[in-house]
C-alpha cells in the first residue's frame, strides 16, 4: 500500500472503532462487525512495532500482571465445568478482547489525530442512533425493525434496545467528554446526544443502568469532596447525596409499593428496593457456589447446573434465567473464591488508581475512564452476565478510548 492508501485505510478502521458501540441499536452483530473490522484494519495500518512495545510494557506493569493473573485464576474452574468447551470458549474470549482493545489503546495513544477521528465517529454514530432509538420508543417501533432488517413491521423497542440502553450508560460520559474535547459544533452535537442517552435509559425502564448512573454520581461527589476538602463543601455534598438517596428510595417505595411475596421467595432487602426475583436468584447462585467454593462450577454454565431450570417462585422464569444478574455472584459461583477475589482486587485497584490519577492530574480523559469503570461495575451488580461479549467489549473499548486521551506517554500505563 502507498502512503495515501494506508492513511485512508487507517481512517476507515478508526471510524469503525468509534462507531461500534452506538451500532448496538442495529444489533450486537453490527457492533461485532464494526469492532472486528476496525481492529483488523488498524492492525494492518498501524505502526505495529511501537504499538506492540507499548502493549508489552502495559502487560508487564503491576496492574497488567494483576489482570493477567486474575484471568489465569479462572482456568481451574474448567475441571468442574459440565460443558468444558463452552467454558473454555468464554474464557479465551477475555484475553482476545484484552489484546485487541490493548492494541486500540496503544495505537490511539500514539495518534492524536486518530483519537480525534474516533471521537468524531463516536459522536456522529451516537447522535444518529440515539435519534432512531428515541423515535422508536416514542411511538414508531418500526424504525428499529427496519434497522434490524425485519422490514417496516411493529416490533418491541424496549426489548430490542435493552442492550443499547445499558451501553447508553457507558456512552454518556464518553459522549460528553468527546464533545468537550473537540469543542465547537461537536459539543453542540454531544449535549443533545447525552440527553438522549439518559432518555433511552429512562424510557426502557433499565433500572440496572440507572443504578450504574447513581454509581457515577456518587463517584463524582467523592471526587468533588476530595478536590475541595473544605468542611462546608464536604458537608454540602454529603447532605445533597443523602437527600438524593432518600428521595430515590421514597420514590421507589411509592412507585413499587409492597408487593406480596410468593411462597419460596427470599428477600434480605425490602422488595420495593430490590425485586425478590433477583434476591432469590442470588441466594440460589450462592448456594451453588458454596458447593465448590474454591474454584467454582465452571465459566458461563451456571444456568446449566442442577436445579437451575426449576421455576422461580411466583413467576415464569427459571431459578437461573441464563445468568445470575450480578457479576460478583456469577463469578464466585462459576470460578470460586479464588477467581472472584482475583477479579475483585483488579476492580478495586483500578478504581483507586484512576481516582488517584485524576486527583493528581485533573485530566478529563482519566475522569471519563473512571466514570465508565464505576458505571460498568455498578450496573453489572444488577443485570447482564459478566461473560456477555457485547457488554465486555463496550466496557473495554470505551476504557481504551478514554485512557488513550491522557496527555501522559503510552509507556506510563494505568
Amino acid at each position: 500500500m502507498n502512503a495515501l492508501k494506508v492513511s485512508s485505510f487507517r481512517s476507515i478502521s478508526i471510524m469503525f472503532i468509534g462507531a461500534a458501540i452506538p451500532l448496538l441499536v442495529v444489533g450486537r452483530v453490527a457492533l461485532a462487525l464494526a469492532l472486528g473490522l476496525g481492529v483488523i484494519g488498524l492492525i494492518i495500518a498501524a505502526r505495529r512495532r511501537e504499538v506492540w512495545r507499548d502493549m508489552a510494557s502495559a502487560a508487564r506493569s503491576p496492574l497488567g500482571l494483576m489482570v493477567l493473573a486474575a484471568v489465569a485464576l479462572w482456568l481451574p474452574s474448567m475441571v468442574a465445568s459440565p460443558i468444558p468447551g463452552r467454558s473454555f470458549e468464554t474464557w479465551v474470549r477475555v484475553p482476545v478482547f484484552l489484546a485487541a482493545i490493548g492494541f486500540i489503546w496503544a495505537a490511539l495513544a500514539r495518534d492524536r489525530d486518530g483519537l480525534e477521528l474516533a471521537l468524531k465517529a463516536l459522536l456522529v454514530a451516537s447522535a444518529a442512533n440515539v435519534i432512531a432509538a428515541v423515535v422508536a420508543l416514542a411511538g414508531l417501533p418500526e424504525v428499529v425493525s427496519l434497522l434490524r432488517a425485519r422490514g417496516w413491521v411493529t416490533g418491541y423497542p424496549i426489548t430490542d434496545l435493552k442492550a443499547f440502553a445499558a451501553a447508553s450508560l457507558l456512552l454518556f460520559p464518553a459522549v460528553l467528554w468527546a464533545g468537550h474535547r473537540l469543542g465547537g459544533r461537536w459539543l453542540m452535537m454531544a449535549l443533545p446526544s447525552a440527553a438522549g442517552l439518559l432518555t433511552i435509559m429512562w424510557m426502557t425502564h433499565n433500572r440496572s443502568a440507572l443504578a450504574g448512573l447513581l454509581t457515577m454520581v456518587l463517584t463524582g461527589a467523592l471526587l468533588a469532596a476530595l478536590i475541595h476538602r473544605r468542611p462546608r463543601v464536604i458537608v454540602a455534598i454529603g447532605v445533597a447525596m443523602v437527600l438524593m438517596l432518600v428521595g430515590l428510595m421514597d420514590w421507589l417505595h411509592d412507585f413499587r409499593g409492597e408487593p406480596p411475596l410468593p411462597e419460596g421467595a427470599f428477600t434480605f432487602l425490602p422488595s420495593w428496593l430490590l425485586d425478590y426475583q433477583r434476591q432469590t436468584i442470588w441466594r440460589f447462585a450462592l448456594e451453588l457456589g458454596w458447593e465448590t467454593p474454591w474454584f467454582g462450577r465452571g465459566i458461563n454454565v451456571i444456568n446449566f447446573l442442577p436445579g437451575a431450570d426449576q421455576p422461580l417462585p411466583g413467576g415464569i422464569l427459571n431459578m437461573i434465567p441464563s445468568h445470575a444478574h450480578n457479576w460478583l455472584v456469577e463469578v464466585f459461583a462459576e470460578t470460586g473464591l479464588i477467581g472472584a477475589l482475583g477479579l475483585l482486587v483488579v476492580v478495586v485497584t483500578l478504581t483507586i488508581r484512576l481516582i488517584r490519577d485524576f486527583l493528581r492530574h485533573r485530566d478529563a480523559a482519566v475522569c471519563v475512564a473512571l466514570m465508565v469503570h464505576v458505571g460498568y461495575w455498578g450496573a453489572g451488580l444488577f443485570s447482564f452476565s459478566f461473560w456477555s461479549a457485547w457488554w465486555q467489549a463496550s466496557y473495554f473499548l470505551l476504557m481504551a478510548i478514554g485512557l488513550a486521551g491522557r496527555p501522559a506517554p503510552p509507556e506510563r500505563s494505568v
